[in-house]
């Protein structure tokens, strides 16, 4: 099956920030339309609690993350200024479940719109979520349980048997970690998720400080870079800026 991906629309989500360096990475979601008017998501943001009930969300990151994010920044505001419902998502992508990329997923809960997650993804982050690791928090998946919309993937995945949308593994980060190539009539995209957080990262094959599995991230970098060379777009999991809020055309 062949559905082409028409666009991509990178949304803006607020930042998450490092005290003791006060340095800022930005969080990113992204709406993706295909030709036939089907339209996906991939990766969420961050959980509203962050604005209605911070201390309680924030719990052991408090000691060195700090959070900016504003109301509008949210994922079901998100939506609505796209003039978008949640129903109307045919599948949401979750590259992994870490606290600043899957903070909307409780937006899904009582619809029956998919949520793809990469099996080993999701049963390291509920063994992890009890305070054990800071990346992944109870409140932002705990609804994934008795969800009867969850899918859970093993490697790589043709979404909805199309061609033109594959969520690749890309162990090593987290668990189960995926980023998803994107393929338009005319131009590429690759979506690396936190393989890299940006393109320098991505060109020099550094990987994150603390990775769940060095070795496992570092092929995942490898099968990345190889990726990107056939690309017109390799926008990386924190850096977005010149497309933030555009619609790339594919």
């Amino acid at each position: 099956m062949r559905d082409y991906i028409q666009k991509v629309v990178p949304m803006y989500m607020g930042k998450i920030g490092f005290k003791y360096n006060k340095e800022f990475l930005k969080v990113y979601a992204y709406l993706i339309y295909t030709e036939s008017g089907q339209i996906f998501l991939f990766d969420t943001g961050l959980n509203k609690m962050f604005v209605t009930e911070k201390n309680k969300i924030l719990q052991n990151l408090s000691f060195f993350i700090e959070v900016d994010v504003k109301k509008e920044e949210f994922l079901g505001d998100k939506l609505k200024q796209y003039g978008l419902q949640k129903k109307e998502l045919q599948a949401v992508i979750c590259s992994h479940l870490h606290f600043d990329h899957a903070g909307g997923i409780a937006e899904f809960e009582n619809t029956s719109v998919r949520l793809l997650v990469q099996k080993r993804e999701y049963e390291e982050a509920k063994k992890l979520a009890d305070g054990r690791s800071f990346e992944y928090k109870e409140e932002d998946f705990a609804c994934l349980e008795k969800s009867e919309n969850l899918v859970l993937l093993e490697s790589k995945f043709l979404v909805d048997g199309n061609e033109m949308m594959q969520c690749l593994e890309t162990y090593g980060h987290s668990a189960g970690h995926q980023s998803l190539l994107l393929q338009g009539r005319h131009k590429n995209m690759l979506l690396t998720g936190d393989v890299a957080y940006t393109r320098k990262q991505l060109d020099e094959g550094k990987i994150s400080v603390t990775p769940f599995r060095k070795q496992e991230a570092l092929e995942s970098m490898a099968k990345i870079q190889e990726l990107a060379k056939q690309c017109s777009y390799v926008i990386c999991g924190h850096e977005c800026d010149a497309y933030a809020e555009q619609e790339i055309l594919l």
